[in-house]
């Protein structure tokens, strides 16, 4: 897994989450990218039952990565957030140890994937509760580990795709020269599914932890 950058796609006045996706798929085929299949993710929040003592987490089940489980783990501190990668069975484990952990929503994003030279993309629609929530569009540059060596290409390609200029450095996660790693990219996805709001808002604009864990709460 390269460098994979997660943006929210910017509703406009009347704009459907289908009619985005058509839009996106248009400006990503003028690119010259070729259509490679479709993708599918899961993720789901589990509740611990005693905050004092555990804490919540996100599990992230992608279809690129079929006998992998990312598990990223709230912390009040967003620095030490960490992220787990398990096999497929852990969700059996979960089952075990329901009296300490309650699912309590389920995310799904379906999309098709897209291949440009190095560029992987990826324009999905966010479910939950059989509702459609938001549209995300993930970018990933394989060749790179580190965002800032090839940000000026991802500016490029996400200004056009997203047809709005985006920041000229990473997101904070990933500036200073820091190794890409999955639990950077389940980050970026559990902060766009902790957001009441589904448009005006991208990955530079994170929410703050506490906001996340208050409206996970709440839910």
């Amino acid at each position: 897994m390269g460098v994979t950058v997660v943006f929210q796609w910017e509703l406009v006045d009347g704009q459907t989450h289908q009619q985005a996706i058509q839009e996106l798929h248009g400006r990503i085929n003028n690119t010259g990218a070729v259509q490679e299949g479709k993708f599918y993710y899961e993720s789901k929040f589990y509740q611990a039952s005693d905050s004092a003592t555990t804490r919540d987490f996100y599990t992230l089940k992608t279809s690129e990565y079929p006998v992998t489980v990312f598990a990223r783990v709230d912390d009040s501190t967003k620095d030490k957030n960490s992220c787990i990668q398990c096999d497929s069975p852990m969700e059996s484990l979960l089952v075990k140890l329901r009296e300490f952990f309650t699912p309590k929503r389920t995310f799904e994003i379906r999309g098709t994937r897209f291949k440009l030279a190095d560029f992987w993309i990826r324009p999905g629609i966010v479910t939950s509760s059989g509702s459609n929530k938001c549209v995300t569009i993930e970018i990933e540059y394989t060749p790179s580990y580190f965002a800032d060596d090839c940000w000026p290409l991802f500016s490029e390609l996400g200004s056009y795709i997203l047809n709005r200029q985006i920041d000229d450095k990473p997101p904070t996660l990933m500036e200073n020269n820091k190794q890409f790693n999955p639990g950077m990219m389940v980050q970026q996805y559990v902060e766009i599914f902790s957001r009441k709001a589904t448009t005006q808002a991208n990955f530079q604009q994170p929410m703050k932890q506490e906001q996340i864990q208050a409206y996970n709460t709440q839910m």
